[in-house]
């Protein structure tokens, strides 16, 4: 499933930021998985940093990425994350 399928599903106001690549990319990206969990991410996934009671899952991101997340959706933006 490509983003823009996702987007069109999305029932909640959201604003995205483009890092290195463009919004063209971004809405045709195909969604190989989605997970909370960094350590289940694929080449393709969507990473969900969520916040919990006893991990943050922002403190993850760069490793996601590094393992090939193509998007992540965060709660907030961290300064260490500029060059993603």
């Amino acid at each position: 499933m490509k983003v823009k399928e996702l987007l069109d599903k999305v029932a909640v106001p959201f604003r995205f930021s483009v890092g290195q690549k463009g919004a063209d990319d971004f809405v045709d990206f195909e969604v190989s998985e989605m997970t909370a969990d960094s350590r289940k991410v694929i080449p393709g996934s969507i990473f969900f940093a969520l916040s919990g009671g006893k991990t943050d899952g922002h403190d993850f991101v760069i490793s996601a990425v590094g393992k090939g997340a193509g998007l992540v959706v965060v709660e907030r933006i961290e300064s260490e994350w500029s060059h993603l």
